[in-house]
């Protein structure tokens, strides 16, 4: 299954780039890499699919797919359109697995090095959005 979830992704995120001009898909496998437990590497796999390719993939298509665990998972890392930002932390911070995968996500999106020439924007950004997200999902 892990192995699916990572061809998924990489098919799913194909042609597209992170803000750095990296291979979109990278960013899915740094996160994974981080996991510990396969439920968790596979939603690591998965977390940006909803929102990037809702044609191609979704909660009842993971479940299908992944199972109950994943695909619970699946729901509550996927940020809802009009959603505000509260509102779907509040979301992720009640599964486990989703919370371990977030945490590990904004890591990886608060290395403002994976950015050749960051502007204020993103410098705000991390420090602002990420980092409190990360210390409401801790508790801290």
């Amino acid at each position: 299954m892990l192995t699916r979830a990572r061809l998924l992704s990489a098919v799913i995120h194909s042609g597209q780039l992170d803000k750095g001009g990296v291979p979109y898909y990278k960013h899915p496998e740094w996160v994974a890499e981080r996991c510990e437990g396969e439920e968790a590497k596979i939603l690591a796999y998965l977390h940006d699919t909803i929102e990037d390719a809702p044609r191609i993939m979704s909660v009842d298509k993971a479940r299908r797919l992944f199972g109950d665990i994943v695909a619970d998972a699946l729901d509550a890392i996927t940020r809802r359109p009009g959603e505000s930002y509260t509102a779907y932390l509040e979301r992720v911070k009640e599964n486990p697995t989703a919370t371990q995968v977030k945490l590990i996500d904004l890591v990886h999106n608060s290395d403002i090095r994976r950015i050749p020439n960051p502007t204020q924007k993103d410098r705000e950004r991390v420090s602002i959005k990420y980092k409190s997200a990360i210390n409401y999902l801790t508790g801290e």
